[in-house]
């Protein structure tokens, strides 16, 4: 559909609802046809957690989207779900420890406890978690009608409380609330001139503003990650191209690109979470106004033009 979009010569500015597996050159496709906002079924960083949802993606996917959207300047919205049976603390701790690298990226705009939709699998299998369903509360104050009438019609359900403690979730919504505050004025970019790899950073929580990367096992390191890949897996790519490469400096690589807020790591995988430069500054004062009545063009003026 969005090739057809985008040959119609239509200037059209749309909102789509896309799955969190898209990649970069899907991103664009959608873009040039006018799609540029999406609701992403992003919900969760930790694959084990994404596992239990039984979202068919992987917590390095996820950030992946989160990425590559900043780069072609797609505007996503999405929620941070928790409240499934089966996680546990350290699902999220794991994540909220390295939030701080992801402050360039768009945040969630909540963190919020599941609720069970009609047709899901946790609808469909009480023995998933949860085997007490009720019509969600909003819905007696629409109709007059007892649950037992009610559970035939509604398409949300509440649900008992599973997952996280009270204090876990304390710690994601700090996290959130904090990713929010600094998203607005943080940025993360890399440049790749071939021989060697330009990163600005602005963000608060590191040290430093510009690296650049020249080592050529630095550099095809940086560039396999574009995708999610393993230790082992890097280390195997890597060993083709260079005889230096060795576990151990793909190892202490990795620990320092961590430090740096350079790459996430989930489920045994790492993924660099760096978008490649594209006037993200602009990107970003244009989107807000996709779907107001602002025209765009004094946000071009303020912002210099395209550069």
């Amino acid at each position: 559909m969005a090739p057809r979009l985008q040959e119609s010569g239509y200037d059209l500015r749309l909102c789509y609802e896309i799955k969190s597996n898209l990649r970069r050159e899907q991103l664009r496709v959608l873009s040039a046809a006018g799609i540029g906002y999406v609701q992403a079924g992003v919900e969760n960083l930790s694959s084990r957690v994404l596992k239990l949802m039984d979202k068919g993606v992987t917590g390095c996917q996820n950030v992946r989207l989160l990425r590559d959207a900043e780069t072609v300047g797609m505007n996503l919205n999405w929620n941070y779900l928790y409240g499934f049976p089966g996680e546990a603390e350290e699902d999220y701790d794991a994540i909220c420890d390295q939030v701080p690298a992801l402050h360039h990226l768009t945040p969630p705009f909540n963190a919020t406890r599941i609720k069970v939709e009609r047709f899901s699998p946790y609808f469909d299998r009480p023995e998933l978690g949860f085997d007490d369903l009720r019509p969600a509360a909003h819905y007696h104050h629409i109709y007059d009608l007892p649950d037992s009438e009610l559970a035939d019609l509604v398409y949300l359900f509440d649900s008992p409380k599973r997952g996280i403690s009270p204090a876990c979730l304390v710690r994601l919504q700090q996290a959130v609330s904090g990713w929010k505050g600094a998203y607005v004025e943080c940025r993360l970019t890399y440049c790749d001139l071939g021989d060697h790899i330009v990163l600005v950073d602005t963000r608060p929580g590191f040290d430093w503003h510009l690296l650049d990367l020249t080592d050529p096992l630095e550099l095809t390191v940086f560039r396999l990650l574009d995708m999610p890949h393993s230790p082992a897996s890097l280390l195997h790519k890597a060993a083709a191209r260079h005889e230096d490469a060795t576990g151990d400096r793909i190892g202490a690589l990795l620990a320092r690109w961590r430090r740096l807020g350079l790459v996430f790591t989930d489920g045994g995988q790492y993924i660099h979470v760096v978008p490649a430069v594209a006037n993200q500054d602009l990107m970003r004062l244009v989107g807000s106004r996709l779907h107001s009545a602002e025209p765009l063009a004094p946000a071009l003026a303020a912002a210099g033009g395209v550069r």
